[in-house]
């Protein structure tokens, strides 16, 4: 108690003066400086004094009943467990109660508290966070030093009391009371020391020097200057330990880390930097890309990105004492054993370079180097965080491969993890909070604030938008359908789950993925969900083209499936008159009804909105005469190069010209590309728009109802039998995709 020895010294000179001193003593400060700590240190071992917490104290009732369950303890040792234990219950007790006259207490005060006993030394601590106003209050304890001739101590902040509403009567009063008063000033390094000296863990105990290091850096860190913040975190820590401590070796290098990101992440959020619903899959408190400076973690040592090791979510339920489920414990002890096993990949280990020794260091790296090279990485987000390493290296010097060529290296593996079906389709999905783009795998991205990362931002954006079909595709099949057909049950009603909630962005515009469905499936599962379920549908498609039309992105779009929809309902109609003998049937009603009602009326206003021309595309490489191409409208042209999929050794490259033609003009310009397909080889041209679909060989030409299945097998195995790979045209829309 170095930093405090003067008010010690003041203090045991009042406390032991056999004169009346009529005054109290102040001992102010802010809140979590140390004061109950220091005065709870100061009385430790002696004998007659009363610490009263007036935390939340609303009556003198009250503060007189905690007076006295502190008195009673001062009779005789053969007595004072059963007296206290007797106060403490016999008023509680109803027909007891009843018999027990108000002034009890008063009664029992007057016994102890007589002008010829004066060997007890009052402490009225929390003065501020007391219920009762404080001119009363401070009446009371003025009557205690005055008429009593008790000795008080008054523990307070001070400056909380003169910024509220009785500042003003707090200091009138104050003059006649306090006789001296003291400012407790933090004593860190002695307050840590007895938090520490109080651990019961075992295994922490061990390690209570290494912990107090922490405690006294973290206090220093944060900057707050509140000791019973950092009280508060060891016995949180210590009490969260029991779940880990079966996996923890205390001697390891990463124990210190544990602790020390658990306390640090406490502490912020106890002083509400970080708040209960920050805690999420993507955490967005850490420092994020734009981030450049003053971040509120920057002042603890190289958590601001991220930390590594507690998986987030599961801390901040551990954290708001949230109780895990089997699962969550399960993921928090795996990763705490993986940090302690020093079960890292190479890749992790080189991310920490700074702590690797010169010879780790070069091993890891040629570890990693020759696992890029061979594409052994088929995990996106590694590929980024051993791109985004390699940026880093090659600014600061470590490796020979300029930034550009490292850039042009993560293009071709990325081209190559969508090639292999290992690119995460999901990556365009709307969250909450810090994305993948910030950090993953516990660690944020070296080299994120480089030109370099920016356009692997960019080019990882294009490659997940030209793949959101798929993963729309996918979604469908594995989440959606499955509801639909009554596989797997949902906790949403289908309305909201069709038109609100499946597949929309976080201001809650919607995607138009009906274009993504396919007629027939839909079809049965309206029939076969029973007919009456038609009448539920038909809700959903009304309100879907009417009051939610506005929020679906492109629901134009739709159309094409709207039309196909109507085409096999309507089959189903004819398919139910041939068996009944063209009687009207309920289930032909209910049809005729969805579709009277919620297709048709759309359909009508969709098509004036849609535009008809045809799209598609037409390979340069396909034609004997290119001239052709002049006289279409070419939207975009891609190049490929050639690999044994596509069957044509004796090229180079493809290149792909995407086309708009005038739905006037289609017919013509059909026939004119069909002469002028390459005679030697087997190629084809297409083109459609929402209702027809061109299918063009050479000297033949296959003009198909989008609806019709029958038709599109026609034109699949007259391409098959001039040599084409069937992959190449599988046109139907049952299809889940085309590859030419």
């Amino acid at each position: 108690m170095r930093s405090n020895y003067h008010i010690k010294n003041y203090l045991d000179f009042y406390c032991k003066s056999t004169n009346m001193l009529p005054f109290a003593v102040l001992l102010k400060g802010k809140w979590g400086c140390g004061k109950t700590y220091f005065i709870k240190e100061y009385i430790n071992g002696k004998e007659n004094f009363i610490h009263i917490s007036l935390y939340g104290l609303s009556s003198f009732v009250e503060i007189k009943e905690k007076i006295i369950v502190e008195i009673l303890p001062l009779i005789p040792d053969k007595y004072s467990r059963i007296t206290t234990l007797l106060y403490k219950n016999l008023k509680r007790i109803p027909y007891i109660k009843e018999k027990i006259p108000d002034n009890t207490d008063d009664l029992i005060l007057g016994l102890y508290l007589n002008k010829k006993n004066n060997g007890h030394i009052f402490i009225f601590d929390d003065l501020e966070r007391c219920d009762i106003a404080i001119e009363k209050l401070l009446g009371y304890i003025n009557h205690l030093v005055e008429f009593l001739e008790q000795k008080v101590i008054i523990i307070a902040n001070e400056e909380a009391i003169l910024k509220s509403g009785s500042g003003d009567k707090y200091s009138e009063i104050k003059e006649k009371l306090i006789g001296k008063e003291f400012s407790v000033n933090p004593n860190p390094e002695e307050a840590i020391g007895y938090f520490v000296n109080n651990i019961k863990n075992v295994k922490l105990y061990k390690k209570k020097d290494l912990i107090a290091e922490l405690l006294l850096k973290l206090f220093y860190q944060s900057g707050y200057d509140n000791l019973r913040l950092i009280q508060q975190a060891i016995s949180d820590f210590e009490y969260f330990f029991e779940i880990i401590e079966s996996k923890v070796d205390e001697d390891s290098q990463f124990f210190e880390k544990i602790v020390y990101e658990f306390l640090a992440i406490f502490i912020e959020y106890k002083k509400g930097k970080i708040k209960s619903g920050d805690f999420d899959k993507w955490p967005f408190f850490f420092r994020g890309i734009n981030d450049k400076e003053n971040h509120f973690l920057d002042k603890y040592d190289g958590i601001s990105n991220w930390i590594i090791c507690y998986d987030v979510e599961v801390l901040g339920k551990v954290l708001q004492g949230i109780s895990l489920n089997e699962e969550e414990n399960k993921k928090l002890l795996e990763k705490i054993e993986s940090i302690l096993s020093n079960n890292q990949e190479s890749w992790q280990i080189l991310w920490n370079f700074r702590e690797n020794d010169d010879s780790t260091f070069f091993k890891m790296l040629e570890d990693v180097m020759n696992k890029w090279r061979n594409r052994e990485y088929i995990d996106f987000f590694v590929v980024a965080h051993v791109f985004g390493i390699f940026l880093y290296f090659a600014e600061q010097g470590f490796i020979q491969e300029s930034k550009a060529t490292i850039l042009e290296q993560v293009k071709e593996y990325i081209n190559n993890l969508i090639k292999d079906n290992n690119f995460p389709l999901d990556l365009g999905e709307e969250r909450s909070g810090m994305g993948w783009w910030e950090g993953t795998y516990g660690l944020g991205y070296h080299g994120n604030d480089s030109s370099e990362w920016k356009e692997f931002m960019g080019f990882v954006k294009e490659k997940t938008k030209e793949l959101r079909p798929k993963f729309i595709k996918e979604k469908i099949q594995n989440e959606l359908l499955p509801i639909l057909r009554g596989k797997v049950k949902s906790n949403e009603n289908l309305d909201l789950l069709i038109n609100y909630n499946f597949l929309h962005d976080s201001l809650g515009k919607g995607e138009a993925y009906f274009q993504y469905l396919e007629a027939g499936e839909i079809k049965d599962i309206l029939i076969k969900n029973g007919i009456s379920s038609l009448n539920r549908y038909k809700t959903i498609f009304i309100q879907r083209y009417t009051e939610r039309k506005a929020d679906i992105i492109g629901i134009e779009q739709e159309n094409d499936f709207l039309v196909q929809l109507k085409g096999v309902l309507e089959e189903e109609i004819k398919k139910t008159k041939q068996l009944f003998g063209g009687r009207l049937t309920p289930k032909i009603f209910l049809i005729n009804a969805f579709i009277d009602k919620a297709l048709a009326p759309f359909i009508k206003i969709n098509i004036k909105e849609t535009n008809m021309n045809y799209k598609g595309v037409i390979i340069e490489e396909s034609l004997e005469n290119n001239d052709i191409l002049k006289s279409i409208n070419i939207l975009s042209t891609k190049v490929e190069s050639v690999v044994e999929k596509h069957k044509t050794p004796w090229l180079k490259q493809w290149t792909l010209h995407t086309v708009e033609l005038p739905e006037n003009q289609a017919d013509n310009i059909a026939q004119e590309i069909s002469k002028a397909l390459d005679q030697e080889h087997s190629w084809y041209a297409d083109f459609k728009n929402e209702t027809t679909h061109f299918i063009i060989f050479r000297d033949k030409v296959f003009k198909i109802d989008r609806t019709s299945k029958e038709q599109y097998d026609k034109a699949k195995e007259y391409g098959i039998s001039l040599g084409i790979p069937p992959y190449q045209v599988d046109f139907h829309p049952e299809v889940k995709e085309w590859e030419k």
